[in-house]
């Protein structure tokens, strides 16, 4: 057995209504999932910092080689980016740790041992969840605890890259995966349930009192930490979907193993994308509700555009 269950669907009604609260494969329980859509089912679950020429704008380059390069660079990126903030006069999250404020590199540099071994460190994963939500390369991978807002994430791609000719397209994808089970039973606990497994995965919630986008996507990330990694060990995790599988395969025949996968992956061909969008928009799913504001609004023109 897999750690990833696979469900094909012929239909964009079919497919929508698998995503449904009331569909028995959520077991009753939808609000334990977390989902993400994804343009193309061939693809991995990986974050952005981590794919081949992640970042290459002057001298900064991701993904990097070791372990400490990956980090002080992402560290880079993330501090010009609340630069930024700064001079905007936008909020940023936790906004009352002073040292944030005009002081970014020392505070990182003032950071021990063990804040390094769980990067991004707890204080300013928020911080990395907003650059992430904003287009910015981190090792976050962004979710979703709406359904259908996976799947629009999913017809949306698949629909604009059909319509820019890329051919390498087969099925789109939302995955769900079980947000409290995967990481106690497979990425924090060893067989005598104490957390030593590494590396083991965490959930982040950013703020979404000052991003509107956040909140009207229902947005939440993942993100894979390993304590005790080396500095000089590569910068690359492998993707979530290989880790699941690599911890499955691990406990298989032990008294913990899973009867049943916690990581699902529900496909449709990319030709039904269009009709999957034009349906969505008639459930409240569109540009103009999850992009608040101006982008929303030219947004949905692109959209309808690509509507079948």
């Amino acid at each position: 057995m897999n750690a990833v269950l696979e469900n094909h669907f012929g239909t964009p009604e079919e497919f929508i209504e698998s995503l449904r609260s009331s569909d028995p494969r959520w077991e009753g329980l939808p609000r334990n999932w977390i989902f993400r859509g994804q343009a193309n089912a061939k693809w991995n679950l990986q974050p952005s910092a981590f794919r081949l020429n992640a970042w290459d704008e002057g001298t900064i380059r991701l993904p990097a080689t070791s372990h400490e390069d990956q980090m002080k660079r992402e560290w880079i990126i993330i501090d010009q980016f609340l630069h930024n903030l700064d001079l905007q006069g936008l909020p940023m999250p936790a906004d009352g740790i002073y040292e944030w404020r005009g002081n970014l590199s020392r505070w990182f540099k003032s950071m021990d041992v063990q804040e390094f071994e769980l990067w991004p460190p707890k204080a300013v994963a928020p911080l990395f969840a907003l650059a992430q939500h904003h287009g910015l390369p981190t090792r976050l991978l962004d979710w979703t605890e709406k359904p259908l807002v996976a799947a629009y994430f999913a017809a949306f791609g698949a629909a604009s890259r059909l319509v820019d000719g890329n051919v390498d397209l087969d099925r789109l994808a939302v995955y769900a995966i079980q947000a409290q089970y995967a990481p106690m039973s497979f990425f924090e606990m060893d067989k005598g349930f104490n957390r030593l497994v590494s590396p083991h995965l965490e959930l982040v919630r950013a703020p979404r009192w000052s991003n509107p986008r956040l909140a009207a996507q229902g947005g939440i990330f993942t993100v894979i930490v390993e304590p005790g990694r080396q500095m000089s060990a590569p910068a690359v995790f492998a993707p979530l979907d290989e880790l699941l599988q690599e911890r499955f395969t691990t406990m298989k025949g032990t008294s913990h193993e899973r009867d049943r996968a916690v990581l699902q992956k529900l496909t449709l061909d990319v030709t039904e994308a269009g009709r999957l969008l034009r349906l969505l928009a008639q459930e409240w799913i569109s540009a103009n509700y999850l992009f608040p504001g101006l982008e929303g609004a030219a947004m949905a023109l692109r959209e309808q555009a690509l509507w079948a």
